[in-house]
């Protein structure tokens, strides 16, 4: 269960990190964390192409300039609370990487239609 507040592994609020992607770098929340909310910007844009490789059948073609990622992320995905769900869901990835703690576990077996393992 994900909580819709935060990212996985991340210290800083959904809202507030939405807001700093956005350019609403004035508000109180985002001058708090500034520092760190520009180190997941770097991390969000280092691990967007490869996002999008995993994603490129639902997202369609990558936006044109760098700076436009978040917006694209936006319109593609939604915002971050439900884009992570569904994210974690689909393809077991987040905004901002890949985590151990979505992945299937390596005990599980794999059962094909009939229930028979794999």
């Amino acid at each position: 269960m994900l909580p819709n507040f935060a990212q996985p592994y991340r210290l800083v609020r959904n809202s507030t990190v939405q807001k700093f992607f956005s350019g609403e770098c004035m508000e109180i929340d985002v001058i708090r964390w500034t520092p760190l909310l520009a180190r997941y910007l770097r991390r969000f844009t280092s691990w967007f192409p490869v996002l999008l490789e995993i994603t490129v059948e639902h997202s369609g073609p990558s936006p044109p300039m760098p700076e436009h990622i978040w917006r694209f992320f936006v319109a593609t995905w939604g915002e971050l609370p439900a884009a992570t769900l569904h994210l974690v869901r689909v393809f077991r990835i987040t905004a901002f990487g890949r985590y151990c703690c979505h992945q299937a576990p390596k005990n599980q077996l794999r059962r094909n239609e009939t229930g028979q393992s794999l």
